[in-house]
């Protein structure tokens, strides 16, 4: 009995001594474009003010003896251990154009229990394509520039108005309308797959209001509808019906005999998409 409840107060003190997940600092990592031929160097340098972080973070990539790469400015939260720092704005484009920077959307670090140091990062862009990467803890305090460039924002309410504005921009562009296409009056395939297989991924898919899919689990094998028949006007609709926890990355495919068209879609747990069909006259 005695060693028992030396051991129950031994794990509680180790328990209670583990130190608290930091996330402000400076995290380091790199990924490849066009394969392994660019390498991207990435800074993100975090400060947090209660749940709010706000980073400053550098790109840098070295081609034809020039170094390029982009300075943002992003703001975040963390959920479920994950913190996702969505862009505010550009700071400067380093042999580059402003416009090409905005290619970037948001940036997320998954943080694990057991590591301090080195997290799961991505780094998404605005077609919803994204990097994978690691990135490294390299220093407590951020420097001095990143400091003075974060200074120089608006108020932090104001930093705060632009983040949610952001945020519902970024929804209402991959959770929204797909457009609409002409199609011929003969069989059509669509084909739907989902770009990560380590989540629970789950869609339903509608056409018309009525259900074409239901809750069918994209982790377990792709999801193809064919469609014969098709009404004058044919409206689908794609739905996140996984649990709340995930988005939902995924790729559409339509294709009729001499016409094929791709989407690559992210959505927010219960978010929808749309796609019109409509017979060519």
């Amino acid at each position: 009995m005695q060693l028992r409840a030396f051991l129950f107060l031994l794990f509680f003190g180790v328990t209670f001594s583990l130190p608290a997940q930091d996330y402000a600092g400076v995290w380091e990592g790199h990924f490849f474009l066009r394969g392994k031929k660019n390498r991207v160097n990435v800074r993100i340098e975090l400060v947090q003010k209660d749940k709010d972080f706000v980073g400053f973070v550098s790109t840098r990539g070295f081609e034809k003896n020039t170094t390029y790469g982009c300075d943002y400015i992003v703001h975040g939260r963390i959920n479920k251990n994950t913190l996702r720092l969505t862009k505010i704005n550009v700071r400067r484009g380093v042999a580059m154009k402003i416009t090409d920077c905005g290619s970037f959307s948001w940036a997320e670090l998954s943080f694990e229990k057991n590591d301090s140091v080195n997290v799961k990062s991505r780094w998404f862009w605005m077609d919803s394509s994204k990097n994978v990467f690691t990135a490294t803890k390299t220093a407590t305090e951020v420097s001095d520039f990143a400091r003075e460039e974060m200074n120089n924002l608006k108020h932090r309410s104001d930093l705060r108005n632009d983040f949610v504005r952001k945020e519902s921009e970024l929804h209402a562009r991959f959770a929204g309308s797909l457009g609409t296409r002409l199609v011929e009056n003969k069989e059509t395939s669509i084909t739907i797959t989902s770009v990560e297989k380590n989540t629970k991924p789950r869609m339903t898919v509608t056409m018309n209001e009525g259900i074409v899919a239901d809750y069918f689990d994209l982790s377990e094998k792709v999801l193809v509808i064919k469609l014969k028949d098709l009404p004058k006007i044919s409206n689908i609709e794609f739905i996140n019906d996984s649990d709340k926890r995930y988005n939902l990355e995924f790729k559409i495919l339509l294709e009729q005999e001499g016409m094929k068209e791709e989407w690559n879609v992210f959505l927010y747990p219960g978010g929808r998409a749309w796609l019109r069909l409509d017979i060519k006259e």
